[in-house]
């Protein structure tokens, strides 16, 4: 996407945000419950796994990206400080070092943790909602189309198409379709703004995947349980 998307969009502020949209899975939301339905609550061990690899790993890629087409010439303490100071990459880090050290909260503080875990995403779709502006729609238009496509349709054709060469099925192929063919994560519009990122484009690019990946989700999992992968 780094070599490929610069020769598609001039404007640097639309080569980030296209770039991250495009391989920004909103894993988090998507994943569990879509494995869970699939698999069954006894295999989504993998699935639970990969969450806690992926999230910082889109973090930090998603920070050189937009940092790299940011304007100017990219500094690397820059990059590095962006990754450092990363909401979501410092809360992966602390929950790992706490599931190392075997620690947990005492449990009227958990489940208050737990129900603000719960609200976060649904509360960040009304705010960008409410910020969408579907005037945009029509100039954006050729950048959401390749958004989109390469979002819910390229992504996953790739990743799913390696894991079956690989030889993975079921419990170990329903993970990558879910991280490869799930929307554009919300938390990309946040970052997207913060770092002088189109965040027009990238709420445009959250809304219309989230949207459409109802349909291309459905389609992926119908012919791959047709073609008895899953």
């Amino acid at each position: 996407l780094m070599f490929l998307i610069p020769r598609m969009e001039k404007d640097n502020a639309k080569r980030g945000v296209m770039i991250q949209g495009m391989f920004r899975s909103n894993f988090v939301l998507f994943g569990l419950p879509v494995a869970i339905s699939l698999c069954g609550e006894e295999n989504i061990g993998i699935t639970s796994l990969l969450l806690g690899i992926i999230v910082p790993i889109y973090n930090v890629l998603a920070v050189i990206t937009l940092e790299t087409f940011r304007g100017g010439k990219p500094s690397v303490k820059k990059i590095l400080t962006g990754i450092a100071t990363n909401p979501l990459i410092i809360a992966s880090l602390i929950g790992i070092l706490f599931n190392l050290l075997d620690f947990s909260l005492p449990s009227a503080v958990q489940k208050s943790v737990n129900d603000l875990g719960g609200v976060a995403t649904p509360l960040s779709l009304v705010a960008l909602g409410g910020s969408f502006m579907v005037s945009k729609v029509k100039e954006y238009k050729k950048q959401l189309t390749i958004g989109v496509l390469g979002r819910l349709v390229f992504s996953p054709l790739i990743m799913v198409s390696a894991g079956i060469l690989l030889g993975f099925r079921n419990e170990l192929l329903i993970p990558l379709l879910i991280m490869s063919g799930a929307p554009t994560a919300v938390s990309s519009f946040p970052m997207a703004q913060q770092m002088d990122g189109d965040g027009e484009l990238a709420a445009s690019l959250v809304v219309f995947t989230s949207a459409l990946s109802i349909l291309t989700i459905f389609v992926w999992v119908f012919v791959l349980k047709t073609l008895a992968l899953i």
